[in-house]
């Protein structure tokens, strides 16, 4: 009892410690909130992690690991699927899907993802249309992401991953008298991560980088207005601007966790990340697991210092044999958006 004391507390001071670096220089900068784009990229996917406040980096450990450090593939079955839906802000709905599995003649594992972003129909709005009732013209937006991941352990305690992923979004789905590729545009970026079992305990440290590639360039020309009116040239003939690129949301996370309870009857995991966003101020996401009987998972979550992001809950089933499937892990959860209405996401995953 005495050394369980004594490693919780010496967990905490450690969390303490990253929580002062991550905070320490808020305020002293001013954030690029806007400065860049395909921020589908940054929607957490899988309800474990969207319940644990996003602090996913040292414990993910199936599929899913894909989208959050891929080091932790590593950490997996032989075989994971793993799928998830979540209905985003504004009616926007956001799927995604992995594939991973241990391929022996390359020692490591290979994993393959999917991540998509739709939305329904929209109106087309003009500065003399501004409702869309004149016009009744429609459009959709629909953005993807295409990855392949590879993850290996180099040692028994240290494992490297890295996802490439093949990047389209389109804003202008459906509309019509448009020239092909305007408002669509494409790249590529590559995440990385890494994560070492200390030895200590159940410690664990992970990090990752995120979504890092050239910026995307989105075909078409636009017209500029000036009090419903369009800009002219020399020529008195309106102004025809090409997009300018944009960068990719390129993120960095630093995490520890430890399973201050381990039992036959029961396991508490304590997960906190620190994130380093190239677009906005810097956050602290912490999340507790509570595990019940083998299969029986609460979880609950906190992001600091989030312009809406708050508290994140969720349930789940951890591992459960189905026969002539394999061991099944279903997941839900939900979290506060403040000004918006709360974020629900669904997950499925199965282990062979």
């Amino acid at each position: 009892m005495k050394n369980r004391k004594q490693s919780i507390w010496k967990f905490f001071v450690a969390v303490l410690i990253l929580s002062q670096i991550i905070l320490a220089t808020e305020g002293l900068k001013t954030e690029k909130v806007g400065f860049v784009g395909a921020q589908f990229l940054k929607i957490e996917v899988g309800a474990r992690g969207f319940a644990l406040g996003g602090a996913m980096e040292p414990i993910s450990d199936d599929a899913s690991a894909v989208f959050w450090n891929p080091a932790g593939l590593t950490q997996g079955p032989d075989k994971s699927f793993f799928s998830t839906k979540t209905s985003w802000l504004a009616g926007i709905d956001h799927t995604a899907a992995a594939f991973s599995m241990k391929v022996p003649y390359v020692r490591g594992y290979l994993a393959v993802s999917l991540v998509g972003l739709t939305t329904d129909d929209m109106l087309v709005t003009t500065s003399g249309d501004q409702d869309g009732s004149l016009g009744n013209r429609t459009f959709s937006v629909g953005n993807y992401a295409l990855g392949l991941g590879y993850a290996l352990s180099i040692t028994n305690k240290f494992s490297f991953g890295i996802h490439a992923k093949y990047i389209d979004e389109e804003f202008t789905r459906g509309l019509q008298d448009v020239t092909d590729g305007y408002g669509a545009g494409s790249t590529w970026a590559v995440d990385v991560g890494t994560l070492y079992l200390t030895g200590y305990k159940t410690m664990k440290i992970g990090m990752s980088i995120r979504n890092f590639g050239p910026d995307v360039q989105l075909g078409g020309t636009y017209i500029d207005y000036d009090d419903g009116e369009p800009i002219l040239d020399d020529d008195d003939q309106p102004v025809e601007n090409q997009f300018k690129p944009y960068g990719l949301p390129l993120t960095f996370k630093f995490g520890i966790s430890a399973d201050p309870i381990v039992n036959e009857t029961q396991k508490l995991t304590i997960s906190v990340v620190g994130e380093h966003p190239s677009d906005n101020s810097e956050r602290l996401n912490v999340g507790a697991e509570y595990t019940f009987q083998k299969y029986f998972v609460g979880r609950a979550g906190y992001v600091f210092n989030h312009d809406t992001k708050g508290a994140s809950a969720g349930i789940g089933i951890n591992a459960f044999p189905i026969a002539n499937i394999g061991k099944v892990n279903i997941d839900l959860a939900i979290t506060d958006f403040s000004l918006f209405d709360p974020v629900w996401m669904a997950s499925l995953g199965i282990q062979f």
